[in-house]
């Protein structure tokens, strides 16, 4: 179980027709045997051609509360105040929104 008012990075099981990864950053809101209530946005795992590096980018423009099936979580990361992954966090919040177009994502 996750504590309320925990910061935490949620990659979501890859449904088999989606190219690339969601994402949910977000605060958690109430967890349960079954399920993951956090209020956050969902982010895409894409690859940057000009870092060729796999990025995080926004999808939603603003925070939404999310009702996780326990079943459809890869993993949960708790971020830490002050800490790296804090800090990254911050920085990836403010990254421009996505529009999606199919299955691409794609900048605005």
């Amino acid at each position: 179980m996750v504590p309320a008012g925990q910061r935490v990075r949620i990659v979501l099981l890859r449904n088999p027709k989606e190219e690339v990864p969601t994402v949910l950053r977000g605060t958690v809101q109430e967890s349960g045997d079954f399920m993951l209530k956090i209020s956050g946005r969902r982010f895409a795992k894409i690859l940057e051609s000009t870092t060729n590096r796999a990025e995080e980018k926004p999808l939603d423009a603003v925070e939404k509360i999310y009702v996780i099936p326990i079943q459809s979580i890869r993993f949960v990361e708790l971020i830490q105040p002050d800490s790296a992954e804090a800090e990254l966090d911050e920085r990836i919040r403010q990254e421009p929104l996505l529009r999606r177009k199919g299955s691409l994502a794609l900048l605005d």
